[in-house]
Formats: structure tokens, sequence, C-alpha cells
């Protein structure tokens, strides 16, 4: 279970969001610059609130003045709506970056069929400047699940996903949903996809949840 009450001063309004996520999966909806990403920011330890807690599977991630994890130690994984793939490397060893050397023999099958679903074979040995918008999207969503987080995070997974990849990702998604049973926030503008996926909708608007659907 993910618990949130949090309060951040931005630039044109304060954001002030409390809601509980079980193990389901939980669709952010509102027009851009309505706080979604920031607050996916601050759920992932990238960006400090200035009031409230965040609180996960019976851990605390963040309090007020008591404790703050860092991204490192929340185990949340988090695909960004700008891939924010290492360039150096290649798109196997993106894949398994983070993955401790004790994890691999329980994560191969797993991440095997995570790369069969999402169609990225050919690409494990290019860099991210080799690959279209697309694939780097594939590759940041398989880097995401690779090694079983806790809580998923996704801005805009599917927006650069043609048609067939794009409903395969959703298939997945709600595969690995009912297997894993973890909460899951998702950013999306497509109603279609929302109406799909999501469990519940919470509708945000200057940085507040309006609407709960």
């Amino acid at each position: 279970m993910l618990k949130v009450n949090l309060e951040k001063n931005l630039e044109h309004y304060k954001l002030d969001v409390s809601f509980t996520v079980e193990e389901e999966l939980v669709i952010l909806f509102g027009r851009s610059g309505s706080g979604k990403t920031t607050l996916l920011n601050m759920l992932a330890g990238l960006l400090k609130p200035e009031q409230g807690e965040i609180g996960l599977g019976g851990r605390m991630l963040y309090q007020a003045g008591k404790v703050d994890l860092p991204p490192q130690q929340r185990n949340v994984g988090y695909v960004f709506q700008d891939y924010a793939l290492f360039p150096h490397v290649t798109v196997e060893k993106n894949i398994y970056y983070g993955i401790k050397s004790k994890q691999l023999p329980n994560s191969g099958d797993h991440l095997k069929r995570l790369i069969d679903i999402v169609g990225i074979n050919h690409l494990l040995s290019k860099y991210p400047g080799e690959i279209s918008g697309g694939e780097k999207q594939r590759v940041a969503l398989v880097r995401a699940l690779a090694y079983r987080p806790d809580l998923l995070l996704m801005d805009e997974p599917f927006s650069a996903l043609d048609e067939k990849n794009r409903l395969q990702c959703h298939e997945e998604i709600l595969r690995l949903k009912q297997e894993w049973q973890i909460p899951i926030l998702l950013v999306t503008h497509d109603h279609d996809e929302a109406s799909k996926l999501g469990d519940s909708i919470l509708y945000m608007h200057d940085g507040k949840i309006t609407q709960q659907a």
C-alpha cells in the first residue's frame, strides 16, 4: 500500500495532495502543468516536498524533518517521459543497471520475457543514440520493471509507441499488476488508455486532486 500526504510550493500554485493506493493501477490525469510529474518525482525521491509523508508497504520513504530516503533505497521503478537512458552504455547494460549480482539468477527469466514481449531483442547491443524515440521508451519500460520494484511510476510511458507495441505493453502491464500486486501510478492524456488500464483515476488541477473516478 502507498500512502501519500504531500505539500510543495511551486511557481504558480501549491501542490497539496493526499491519497492512498492499494495493489492497483491508478491513473493521474490532468492538463500539462497540473503537477502530475512533480508528484511522481517526489515519490521517487528526486524532488523534496516541504511537508507531509510517503509510506510504502510499511516503510516510511519520507517524513518531513525526519526521514528522506534517497532514490536508490526506495525500490521504486520509474519510466520517465524523456527516457533518461545512459547514453554511454548499451541497451542491455541500461536494462541491467541497478540489479545487484545476487538478484540476477532470479531475474533472468523475468527479464527475457519482458524483452521478448516489448520487442527489443535486436536492440540489446546498440547504444541509446542509435535507436528511435519509441525504441528508447520500450527500453525504459523494461529497465523500470527489471528489478521488481515495490512501486512503479510511469510518466506517459506508451506515448511514442505504435499501436501494436502499445497494446502489447498494455497487456503486459495488466499481467504484471496481477502477478506482482504492487501500487502503480501512470500518467496519461489518453482517455481510452486510462479507461482500459486504470482501476481508478485521480484528476489533478493546479496541484490538487479535484476528482476521483
